[in-house]
C-alpha cells in the first residue's frame, strides 16, 4: 500500500484499442497526462481508435511521460488547406473556383450583363 509502480501503458492502451468506449470509465484513465487524456477524450470512436494506435506507435520510443511533454511536437501533422498554394489543386473540397467565378455577372458600362 501507499508504494508507486509504473503503469504498463502499452498493455493498457492495446485493452482500450479493443474496448475505446471504455477510455473515460477505466480506472487509469484519471492518471493519464493532462494533453493526453484531453486528446482521447472524444465521442467519435474511430477517430479515438487513431489515436490510440498513434499513441501505441509511440510507446515503442516513448514512455507516457515524455509523449505528454513533447505532445506538440510529437502529434501527427494533418493535411490542411493552405492559401497559398492554387486553389484548384489543393482545396479540401475540390472545387474549381474558376467555373464558380464564371458564374458572376459582369459590370460593362455602367450596367450588369
Amino acid at each position: 500500500m501507499n508504494q508507486a509502480r509504473e503503469i504498463p501503458w502499452q498493455s493498457i492502451l492495446q485493452n482500450w484499442r479493443r474496448k475505446p468506449r471504455s477510455i473515460v470509465y477505466s480506472r487509469y484513465y484519471p492518471y493519464l497526462p493532462g494533453r493526453i487524456a484531453h486528446y482521447l477524450n472524444i465521442e467519435s470512436m474511430k477517430l479515438r481508435k487513431e489515436r490510440i494506435e498513434w499513441l501505441l506507435s509511440l510507446m515503442i520510443n516513448h514512455d507516457m511521460q515524455e509523449i505528454d511533454e513533447q505532445f506538440y511536437e510529437l502529434l501527427p501533422q494533418e493535411n490542411q488547406f493552405d492559401a497559398s498554394l492554387d486553389d484548384t489543386t489543393n482545396h479540401p473540397y475540390d472545387v474549381d473556383w474558376s467555373i464558380y467565378d464564371s458564374l458572376q455577372p459582369t459590370v460593362k458600362g455602367g450596367g450588369i450583363t
